[in-house]
């Protein structure tokens, strides 16, 4: 969120008015603007006036968007006590990439991410709130950093970077996840005869119909010859290699792989050319 208007002058630490004159704020959040009231009252505390102002924002509406006019929620807004400023984070994503000294936060429940960079030529500092006090861990370079939850001031040399999680990722275990399209086994290919010697017959099964590409490669990777089927039924489809326009006879002796793709998917089969 961007926000624009006057600043309250009177110490914030302790209660203050907020009148007429410095009520108004203009506000951008992802391209939605819009205009802020504050209700005015002589006893705000901080915590009091960002929640007016958090409400404000998180109200805002583009109804000027055709089909889907455009809302803003979960803005949150906080105070910058070093800086003396208010600052806003859209939903759980901050940045401040003004600067050579870069910051990105993104977080949720599960987990918290700090980015920081110098993208300068010299070395440079800059006042960084982490979201939580405690360790945090270098996902790059396995190290740590103590964090106070508070602005701290951080040094990076020129080009130095790091990404810092809330969570030590450094034994995380990946699973991966079955495949739930339609089988497609290299099994479900079968050249006859195998040794070829002049013509074969290729017969493939398809568990749906698709596009259907046909590749044969030699041992060393290279490719001897390659036809698109154009789309083939569910089912099995039987054809020539001659006819599909795989000269085998015309190849040298030895093995050879022929590919089947299928919308993408790969089947294969090893197969013997004689003479």
């Amino acid at each position: 969120a961007k926000a624009v208007g006057t600043t309250p002058l009177k110490n914030i630490s302790n209660n203050f008015a907020v009148d007429a004159t410095n009520n108004s704020f203009i506000v951008t959040v992802d391209g939605v603007k819009g205009t802020v009231v504050i209700p005015t009252r002589a006893d705000y505390s901080l915590d009091t006036f960002k929640a007016e102002l958090q409400k404000g924002i998180n109200a805002l509406g583009d109804n000027t968007t055709l089909g889907s006019p455009l809302s803003v929620n979960g803005v949150k807004v906080a105070y910058d006590d070093v800086n003396k400023r208010f600052t806003f984070t859209s939903g759980t994503t901050s940045w401040d990439l003004a600067s050579g000294f870069k910051v990105l936060q993104v977080g949720d429940d599960s987990l918290k991410v700090v980015v920081i960079g110098n993208f300068d030529v010299s070395i440079q500092s800059a006042i960084v709130t982490f979201p939580a006090s405690g360790t945090w861990y270098s996902y790059l370079t396995g190290t740590t950093r103590t964090a106070t939850g508070t602005a701290q001031s951080i040094t990076l040399q020129p080009g130095e970077y790091h990404v810092y999680t809330n969570r030590d990722l450094s034994g995380l275990v990946v699973t991966g996840l079955a495949d739930v399209r339609p089988g497609y086994s290299d099994n479900s290919i079968i050249i006859y005869p195998n040794p070829v010697q002049g013509d074969a017959e290729l017969v493939y099964d398809l568990p749906v119909s698709g596009k259907v590409n046909l590749t044969v490669y030699d041992m060393l990777g290279r490719t001897m010859g390659t036809v698109s089927q154009g789309t083939r039924p569910k089912g099995r489809n039987i054809v020539s290699l001659h006819g599909a326009g795989l000269a085998a006879a015309s190849w040298k002796p030895g093995h050879y792989v022929l590919v089947v793709d299928v919308n993408g998917r790969r089947m294969k089969k090893q197969f013997t050319v004689i003479r």
